[in-house]
């Protein structure tokens, strides 16, 4: 069946599972349908196309520049080919000529970049971090081989054939250069064109380092240094009911307080900022004794902990108390709220006292960034890792399968793992334990978005060196086109300033072209980029301000060279050669 057939299907389903008093929340409950390769390939998918954008990009700059280089190799050929149109050359022996030279041109730059392409390869599979669906399979195949030569072959021939496809004039016969300006526009919308992609592309790396930046500066609501983990997952044969697993992780959490060296031990069934696998739609938790207000929208995660949890990781405790050994006992009912959810539920977060859902409310959490700020963040609530095999919070099946160990200690990461693997191996060797730093697990959170943000970094930075070599190259070429015109200016009087902010004057106009192409270009890239990164504003004055300054820095000290040599000209000299 379709998507949208599955999706109704999955939400009758979910409406007839829904108790009846509960039956307001069918609009809220529905089930996310998605293909088994959208589960494979996850959000690579976009990122990959985003990316795939950005190397299109580059890659057309790349072609201006070509461009640009044989329209001017094409100026400078005019006379030749003029000559030899006049000894009797037809248009055919002109165009096998460009084509052999444009042949050779394409051929030597596609075998060169197909080689620098497959040790970029390597060294890119080499630097992502875990995670990315298949990038180990990557390979420079036939499709990736054809798409290289068809571009290069087509920025090549088009461009490199121009020449022999124009009808030379008597002007190109008589070594006059004011047939030059004829293609010089060209040239020019070429110039603007590499401007405003790069200066998307700048915006777009701007964008993504300040977003990232803000985020590792924003606290995670817990301390993760000194701070271990551990994940355990009892198996089905030996711990066929809850009260064996109970037991199990009373045990383990009994010996693991008692080791020395490991201050404070904490039992859960996840921890950040690990997102729990279980949630309650928002409009499920009722306010007791407030008037019911407009439905609530949104998930709502919980989570089983002993009352060490909160010391642990020293999420603070902003109203009221923290659990306690006693509210472990058979018939205890209490929660704690995070101050996301307090608010939500209440709009203040002095909520002691008051209760949801039956449930007393006994204390307020500082909030956790479960996703380290890379997505949002879900409300959440706690409840006691109640002693009773028999607690509500133990109905759903394998509910207490996953044993997450948080343990504060100033001991080494290997002291620690050892006590930890002493401990689990001495309840049951059999038992597979997973252990790692919780400096570790926060820091593979930027990981990814920081690899995404490195590439598209250096997409950017070949984007600004081909737009500087493209404005040095095409103001080079106007300037020995017009050394004629600027020694006559200078015999006639003009000063050096002058003729230098002529030439910079030319190359501030492409670059204020290529400004205000580029930043609408960048408007309509800012919110696709947000898809890459959450938390990606759509104005960010900062990182718009900078790409704009490091463009035009660098376009305009590209031009410098050019204008200077225009000021060293000698008229004699000048006038002499023409």
């Amino acid at each position: 069946m379709t998507l949208s057939q599955a999706q109704a299907v999955g939400g009758a389903i979910v409406t007839r599972m829904l108790p009846d008093n509960q039956a307001a929340l069918a609009p809220q409950a529905k089930p996310s349908v998605r293909t088994l390769r959208d589960l494979q390939v996850g959000d690579a998918r976009l990122v990959s196309w985003f990316l795939l954008g950005a190397v299109i990009a580059v890659l057309l700059l790349a072609c201006a520049n070509v461009a640009n280089l044989l329209l001017a190799q094409s100026v400078i050929r005019q006379r030749e080919l003029a000559i030899r149109v006049a000894l009797g050359a037809d248009k055919i022996r002109l165009v096998r000529l460009a084509l052999s030279e444009s042949l050779l041109l394409v051929s030597l730059g596609g075998a060169a970049g197909s080689l620098l392409a497959y040790g970029l390869l390597k060294l890119f599979v080499h630097a992502a971090p875990d995670g990315i669906p298949h990038l180990s399979q990557a390979e420079i195949d036939m499709r990736v081989l054809a798409f290289t030569v068809l571009c290069s072959l087509s920025c090549g021939l088009i461009f490199g054939m121009a020449p022999a496809l124009a009808q030379p004039t008597l002007e190109a016969l008589s070594g006059s250069r004011s047939v030059a300006g004829r293609r010089g526009y060209a040239s020019q919308v070429l110039i603007v064109a590499q401007l405003a992609f790069s200066l998307a592309l700048l915006t777009a790396a701007g964008l993504l380092v300040h977003a990232l930046w803000r985020i590792q500066q924003r606290p995670l609501g817990l301390e993760a240094q000194q701070v271990m983990t551990a994940s355990i997952s009892l198996s089905r044969e030996g711990y066929q009911d809850v009260g064996q697993q109970l037991a199990f992780a009373e045990e383990l959490e009994k010996r693991l307080s008692n080791t020395a060296g490991l201050v404070t031990v904490a039992i859960s069934d996840s921890y950040p900022p690990e997102i729990p696998l279980r949630s309650k739609p928002m409009g499920a938790l009722e306010v007791d004794g407030l008037p019911a207000e407009s439905p609530r929208v949104g998930p709502v995660v919980w989570r089983a902990v002993t009352p060490a949890y909160f010391s642990a990781l020293r999420i603070p405790i902003i109203q009221g108390r923290g659990f306690t050994e006693q509210d472990r006992d058979p018939g205890r009912d209490v929660m704690i709220l995070s101050q996301s959810l307090a608010r939500r539920l209440f709009h203040k977060l002095d909520v002691v006292g008051h209760s949801v859902n039956g449930v007393e409310i006994v204390g307020v959490a500082g909030d956790v960034r479960n996703s380290g700020g890379t997505a949002s963040d879900d409300p959440e609530y706690y409840v006691p890792r109640s002693h009773a095999a028999d607690a509500f919070i133990y109905r759903y099946p394998d509910e207490l399968r996953r044993v997450a160990v948080i343990i504060r200690t100033p001991l080494a990461p290997e002291a620690t793992s050892q006590a930890i693997h002493s401990v689990v191996k001495a309840l049951d060797g059999a038992l597979p334990v997973k252990i790692e730093t919780m400096a570790a697990t926060t820091g593979r959170l930027s990981v990814r978005p920081q690899f995404n943000a490195m590439l598209l970094a250096l997409f950017a930075a070949i984007a600004l060196a081909l737009s500087a070599c493209g404005v040095y190259g095409l103001l080079g070429f106007l300037v020995a086109q017009r050394t004629r015109e600027i020694g006559v200016r200078i015999a006639l009087g003009a000063t050096p300033m002058a003729i230098f902010n002529t030439v910079l004057r030319k190359a501030g106009y492409w670059v204020a072209a290529g400004v205000g192409c580029g930043l609408i270009l960048s408007s309509a890239m800012s919110s696709a980029i947000g898809a890459l990164l959450y938390g990606v504003p759509k104005l960010d004055p900062a990182a718009w301000l900078l790409a704009v300054t490091v463009l035009v820095g660098v376009a305009l000290c590209a031009a410098l060279w050019p204008s200077w040599r225009a000021v060293r000209v000698d008229p004699v000299e000048a006038l002499r050669h023409e």
